[in-house]
């Protein structure tokens, strides 16, 4: 027999699904971090420098402006490795910037699109269709 839910429920149950995402969020965001910030600085800091040194240049800031996008967004594993080594060296300017075309190109990674942004998805309306309404 159907019994009537309490006043409150809709409200519970969009306080339930808000509290899930934002969990699933904040566990998405631990997992997508750098393990080494120092990492991360180096990489900024050098990008940095060699952006600022191009002038005018806009073919070469171009490439430096897509590495970065590529670089200082989260990546996987095995290029984590790849840029601990590129860090160990030390590398900086033109020797940097020929590095990470390398392992862009050999790990064949292209910037993130820019309007990939994390938004809520649509609410589905599902509908039903009582099958004996079709038959007439």
């Amino acid at each position: 027999p159907a019994q009537l839910l309490p006043e409150n429920t809709n409200a519970r149950v969009m306080e339930a699904v808000t509290r899930f995402r934002v969990d699933k969020s904040r566990r998405l965001g631990r997992a997508r971090r750098r393990s080494d910030s120092r990492l991360l600085r180096y990489l900024r800091r050098e990008l940095r420098l060699v952006l600022e040194d191009t002038g005018d240049d806009r073919e070469r800031t171009r490439q430096v402006e897509t590495l970065r996008r590529i670089f200082l967004a989260p990546v996987p594993p095995p290029v984590e490795d790849a840029l601990q080594d590129v860090r160990k060296y030390s590398l900086n300017g033109d020797q940097l910037l020929a590095r990470l075309e390398a392992l862009r190109h050999r790990f064949r990674l292209n910037p993130p699109e820019e309007d990939e942004s994390v938004t809520e998805p649509d609410t589905e309306i599902v509908r039903i269709i009582c099958s004996d309404g079709l038959i007439g």
